[in-house]
């Protein structure tokens, strides 16, 4: 089976090594990023909201909303390819 092909900047090493010192990945919920998450559902009218972390071969979900898995593969990601957008380009340090 293929490995599926993603953004360049998902690969990104400042990307990646930025994630890493936030030390978020795979902790335990905390009710800031659950707050969010629930904010979203109400700002957004949905009924998923997620705050979602992509690390080189996952996509993982620190708080979710009416979304019972933790976390999917980049090739199911539509945050991974929203990382190549210009308009989010510009936050990156």
């Amino acid at each position: 089976m293929n490995d599926p092909i993603v953004p360049p900047l998902v690969q990104d090493d400042d990307r990646l090594r930025a994630l890493n010192d936030l030390r978020l990945l795979d902790t335990p919920p905390e009710q800031s990023f659950d707050d969010i998450a629930q904010l979203a559902t109400l700002v957004c009218a949905t009924p998923v909201g997620l705050v979602s972390l992509v690390s080189g071969d996952r996509q993982w979900f620190k708080a979710r909303v009416g979304f019972p898995a933790c976390q999917t593969d980049l090739n199911a990601s539509v945050c991974a390819y929203s990382l190549s957008e210009s308009d989010l380009r510009s936050f990156r340090t």
